[in-house]
């Protein structure tokens, strides 16, 4: 196993390590969204994963956006706070990165779960014409919100 030194703190190389790295980020510092896009116009709204991390340490940033890939959103400054960044990866590409985090997961695994399954059972399907897979999808997203609520276990 290599180390990469960048800045004042080592960060791993190599898939595996990788891996395991970014699922400690996640649990951490990270959020799993299950959320749906209201701009539709067919009546219904697509049904959207969403994995965000932040951080005010920017090279963790900048790592994270090098080796997966995804957009970098600067936060704006509010009083003394330090300047803080979003890495943020939506749809496939985020159910992706999440199953090669999955066995490493260790606090927000169900959320994974539930955003890897939606993201299996709606890929480029016109949901408008499966009512169920509709009702489905919003359960989903319901648990993922119960389950990211502050204070549940």
């Amino acid at each position: 196993m290599k180390i990469l030194v960048n800045g004042a703190i080592a960060l791993p190389v190599g898939p595996s390590m990788n891996y395991q790295y970014l699922a400690g980020l996640i649990d951490g510092e990270g959020s799993i969204v299950v959320s749906h896009n209201r701009t539709r116009k067919d009546g219904y709204a697509r049904p959207n994963l969403r994995l965000t991390l932040g951080n005010t340490y920017k090279p963790i940033i900048d790592w994270l956006q090098k080796n997966f890939g995804g957009s970098v959103v600067t936060e704006k400054v509010k009083g003394n706070r330090k300047p803080s960044w979003q890495w943020i990866v939506s749809g496939s590409r985020a159910s992706n990165i999440l199953e090669l985090v999955y066995p490493h997961l260790k606090i927000k695994f169900k959320q994974a779960g539930i955003g890897m399954t939606l993201v299996h059972s709606t890929y480029k399907i016109n949901l408008v014409k499966y009512p169920e897979l509709i009702s489905f999808a919003q359960s989903l997203e319901e648990e993922c919100h119960n389950l990211n609520r502050r204070g549940c276990e």
